[in-house]
């Protein structure tokens, strides 16, 4: 699942051109950061999930 989360979050970093890594031992920290970004992305695009 770890693999998984890191070809995600590469796939992320190319598209929203960031630098994101989840390391093992942060993880928590790291996706939480990550999520952060990405509900700051949604209010700016105004994006609405149903």
């Amino acid at each position: 699942m770890f693999r998984n989360i890191q070809e995600v979050v590469g796939l992320l970093n190319q598209e929203y051109l960031q630098s994101f890594c989840v390391a093992e031992e942060s993880r928590t920290r790291d996706l939480q950061e990550i999520c952060r970004f990405l509900e700051r992305v949604c209010e700016e695009w105004h994006t609405v999930f149903v």
